[in-house]
């Protein structure tokens, strides 16, 4: 995002009136209306760069990233040398998955300003998608060296590193981002699954907790906190948890597999190993045939229900 200090005041003052509504409605994520403003804004200095920008930025907001390119290209048809337009028409080239293009606005935007820390965050970002996760790595460290407030930096650069199987370290960096900003619940549920791999599952399942105190309505976040609880053998709370993972979400194949998988091992009754048969047919209806080598406890669930029920191969 950019600061309103770099509009220059040779602006006209309504113009730049409109561009500071538009930013504070962006921030309260009324995309909508901020494109309003900045519609206005432009009217009044059609050579306004910022104001051009900034509706690029609400515009990628909206996920409405063709027409986002559009206004960074106007911005940097009038000021070729923004870098804050290079940055954020990476981001539209990004998500539109235009790699290469994405990466060499981020090369220009530093090019220009080589002490751009989003620049070097986003380039990281952009590295890790396409799987350089040691290259990725380097820009995020030069990002946190120019910006060691920018929670999403050391989260990204957390998942970099458990990708490499730096667990320990990813969870340092985890550690870090959650001081910045207590509230960041994909930091909680990216840490969690990095003390997994150590094998801290009660650890993990703290920091799950967290996550579903931020945000209860997060079926990743009851799923992986089922899968620690079933490494410690805790399958009635698994099944709880899972219960919530697929009324949020139905069609999670992961989770009726998993819920299968704890109705198994709670075992004893019929109704548990039947229980345990439909979630596993429900994992592979849902997930297709890639789920049959995970459906090994099937055929002992259906031994257990003592039915004579007929396999499926």
């Amino acid at each position: 995002m950019l600061c309103l200090a770099a509009v220059p005041a040779v602006y006209a003052q309504t113009a730049q009136a409109y561009i500071k509504l538009a930013v504070n409605k962006e921030r309260n994520r009324n995309h909508a209306g901020a494109i309003e403003d900045l519609d206005k804004a432009i009217a009044i200095e059609p050579n306004n760069v910022t104001a051009y920008t900034y509706r690029g930025i609400s515009k990628n907001s909206m996920k409405l990233y063709a027409a986002a390119i559009q206004d960074f290209n106007k911005a940097l048809a009038i000021n070729p040398n923004f870098a804050p337009a290079y940055n954020d028409r990476g981001n539209s080239k990004r998500r539109l998955k235009m790699y290469d293009d994405a990466l060499a606005d981020y090369n220009q935007a530093l090019f220009i300003n080589a002490r751009y820390a989003l620049a070097y965050h986003n380039r990281a970002a952009l590295k890790a998608e396409q799987n350089q996760f040691a290259e990725a790595i380097l820009d995020f460290d030069k990002a946190i060296l120019l910006d060691t407030a920018y929670q999403q930096s050391f989260h990204g650069r957390g998942n970099a590193k458990a990708k490499l199987g730096q667990y320990k370290e990813a969870v340092a960096d985890f550690d870090r981002a959650i001081e910045i900003d207590a509230e960041f619940t994909a930091a909680y549920l990216d840490r969690a699954a990095a003390k997994e791999q150590l094998g801290r599952y009660a650890d993990a399942i703290a920091d799950i907790d967290k996550a579903v105190t931020l945000k209860v309505t997060d079926a990743q976040a009851y799923y992986s906190r089922a899968e620690n609880e079933e490494k410690m053998n805790n399958f009635t709370d698994a099944i709880t948890d899972l219960n919530k993972a697929v009324n949020i979400k139905p069609k999670y194949a992961e989770a009726y597999n998993s819920r299968g998988y704890a109705y198994y091992k709670l075992g004893e009754t019929k109704e548990n190993y039947q229980q345990a048969v439909i979630d596993y047919d429900m994992a592979v209806a849902i997930g297709g045939p890639d789920y049959k080598p995970l459906y090994k406890y099937r055929p002992l669930a259906v031994m257990g229900m003592g039915s004579g029920l007929l396999l499926k191969q």
